[in-house]
């Protein structure tokens, strides 16, 4: 079993009209978005980025035409049962799974997802004006997360403490069973 995923010019598409209508609440209004206020276009940007890795999380698990919610805010897992995480390359970081005290699910499953379209690239019709593939590095239950040695220094409020896992803590990709479509 392959965990990449390549997504398509019209999975990428649906990205972008979803990710933008994630942020569409916060245009022009910078104080509500309480989480990042690095301004609108980075902010869409972003949304549209981690929304393409949801689709393609789908595509993986073997839904290639999902379209993702735009408006469910924390009330529906990300795909099935599934959230999805996504870590664009830091210089000098590894990636990690996060995790939310109080936001995030227990009980549900999380994976985390790299690659995609983090840099502006150029695309041509001699690759399919394909989009860069994403890679699931592994995956976690949200109870696991919350282990001490992942709480975070940003962890300022003790009913909403913050975790952050580490890629190579993370369950391998082996253990999970695509279902049959």
């Amino acid at each position: 079993m392959s965990w990449t995923y390549e997504p398509t010019p019209i999975n990428e598409a649906v990205a972008t009209a979803v990710g933008f209508l994630r942020q569409a609440p916060y245009l022009g209004r910078p104080e509500l978005n309480r989480n990042y206020a690095e301004g609108d276009i980075w902010e869409a940007w972003q949304h549209e980025v981690t929304t393409l890795a949801e689709v393609a999380w789908a595509g993986m698990m073997g839904n290639p035409n999902f379209i993702p919610s735009y408006n469910t805010h924390k009330r529906e897992p990300d795909y099935g049962q599934w959230e999805v995480r996504y870590n664009f390359s830091k210089e000098g970081s590894s990636p990690g799974l996060r995790f939310s005290e109080g936001v995030d699910s227990p009980e549900a499953p999380y994976v985390l997802l790299v690659g995609g379209p983090e840099r502006k690239l150029r695309r041509s019709a001699e690759t399919g004006y394909m989009t860069p593939a994403f890679t699931a590095l592994g995956w976690m239950w949200g109870h696991e997360c919350m282990r001490p040695e992942f709480e975070t220094m940003y962890s300022t409020n003790p009913q909403r403490r913050k975790f952050l896992v580490p890629h190579t803590s993370l369950r391998s990709m082996d253990e999970i069973v695509v279902p049959e479509q």
